[in-house]
């Protein structure tokens, strides 16, 4: 079965696999389908999100709602000093739609790296499936290396405020 991957963001910039969820369809999948029901915009298995995704760029969800869908989008990272918002956002999506993957995310995240002096943020693959987002591949040492956001360029900064 698939997964929900959650990374940390150490302090030299390596990005490093700290825990994950069961079922990535109780992840990122939970939440775009179930806001989109909520607010009546098309999306669904196969696709067709752009609407939400429009949305929550825009600010026309609640504000912890925009927090949710905008974590689940590709090379996001949230930086420790925003892990509360985070976490606060995360806990209210869930207090109204429940039965998601956002409850144990916020068990790692806090575990592995809120509390954690040499971790700087937090980042997802939001489904196992698919191959690490976080790394990147030296051909000098040929093996697979950690991505480093110091030195790639793929990633953006999720803003909660």
């Amino acid at each position: 079965m698939s997964s929900t991957e959650i990374y940390g963001v150490k302090i030299n910039g390596d990005v490093v696999f700290v825990g994950e969820t069961d079922n990535a369809w109780t992840g990122a999948m939970h939440v775009w389908s179930k806001l989109s029901q909520k607010y009546g915009v098309d999306g669904g298995i196969f696709g067709g999100f752009e609407g939400l995704w429009e949305m929550a760029n825009q600010g026309k969800l609640n504000e912890h709602e925009c927090i949710a869908v905008r974590s689940t989008f590709d090379n996001v990272i949230v930086k420790k000093e925003e892990l509360p918002m985070l976490i606060d956002a995360y806990l209210e999506y869930d207090k109204e739609l429940s039965n998601s993957s956002l409850l144990e995310q916020v068990v790692i995240i806090t575990d592995q790296l809120l509390n954690n002096e040499e971790m700087r943020g937090v980042c997802w693959n939001q489904t196992s499936v698919n191959s690490n987002p976080w790394a990147d591949y030296d051909e000098e040492k040929d093996e697979e290396v950690p991505y480093n956001i110091f030195e790639g360029e793929r990633h953006w900064f999720l803003n909660t405020n």
